[in-house]
């Protein structure tokens, strides 16, 4: 296993450290090729359906606001608002209808001038990834779920640090979750709230799209420190199916005891030569680090 973990290292130190000293030849451009396209077929939108035959009418939900109250201006009647209350909880529950969720009506273009006008679908995202479909008919409701398309990204962040980990990461406009991520990789090794001006790290990780936004960091491919002078490699490998992280040498990162005493804790106060005391209410050094539990 070793081995395995030593070459794994290799390959990431070639990604986190590209090579410069012999750069690859111009690559000559290819010729241009002709590219036949079929006869074009209409996208259907985020949420499968054909955009192009509907007027679409986009909303949030304001604060107190009830599945009734989002329906009846657009012309769906009582009797159908409440043929929709009876779907199952699974597909739309009323008790779960939250401010700021986006929702949208489809009127088909042969309805949308006429003054009986009234939406023939209701889309309502009940998070980032997930909505119901629901198709007003005359006689009927259906309805389904659904969940957007999710793009995966290989992404690589780098920097130095100037005051802390999740700061730098801000300033150099990455997900600032990934700073938690390397706090857990690197627990056994590292005491992040030790971290140091001019403190480095580099990152190679997966984070999932969805419409151009983030849903999140998916896993680290890999992950290398510089800290106090040394450094610290992180090199993911699955045994057994369990996935941990590995330095250059192959020896684990998971320790007997962590850097840091509590896993989500905080700074409270941190050094200072002049620190009001709370108790003695006198102005002395204090030179440790103080932790507190996140509320």
């Amino acid at each position: 296993m070793r081995s395995i973990i030593l070459l794994a290292g290799i390959i990431l130190y070639g990604l986190l450290f590209p090579a410069c000293k012999n750069p690859m030849p111009p690559v000559e451009p290819a010729a241009p090729v002709t590219v036949f396209e079929p006869d074009s077929v209409p996208a259907s939108d985020l949420y499968g359906i054909r955009g192009d035959l509907y007027q679409v009418e986009e909303g949030k939900v304001k604060r107190n606001q009830t599945l009734a109250d989002l329906l009846l201006p657009h012309g769906v009647s009582m009797q159908e608002i409440y043929r929709i209350s009876l779907l199952p909880d699974s597909l739309i529950d009323e008790r779960k209808i939250k401010p700021d969720m986006r929702y949208y009506f489809y009127t088909p273009d042969s309805l949308a001038d006429s003054s009986q006008a009234a939406p023939s679908l209701f889309v309502y995202e009940k998070d980032p990834l997930s909505f119901v479909v629901i198709s007003i008919g005359a006689d009927s409701i259906f309805a389904r779920n659904g969940e957007k398309a999710v793009e995966t990204r290989l992404q690589f962040a780098s920097g130095t640090i100037e005051s802390s980990l999740w700061e730098s990461m801000l300033a150099s406009e990455v997900n600032p979750m990934l700073a938690i991520e390397l706090s857990e990789i690197f627990a056994w090794s590292i005491d992040f709230f030790g971290i140091q001006q001019g403190d480095q790290y580099k990152v190679v990780y997966e984070e999932s799209y969805v419409d151009s936004v983030s849903l999140g960091i998916q896993k680290i491919i890999g992950a290398w420190i510089f800290h106090n002078q040394t450094d610290f490699w992180g090199i993911p490998f699955v045994q057994d199916g369990t996935r941990s992280f590995f330095d250059e040498q192959g020896n684990s990162l998971r320790k007997a005891f962590l850097k840091a005493p509590l896993r989500f804790s905080r700074i409270s106060s941190g050094f200072s030569s002049s620190r009001m005391h709370p108790v003695l209410k006198i102005r002395r050094p204090h030179h440790g680090v103080d932790y507190a539990a996140a509320a």
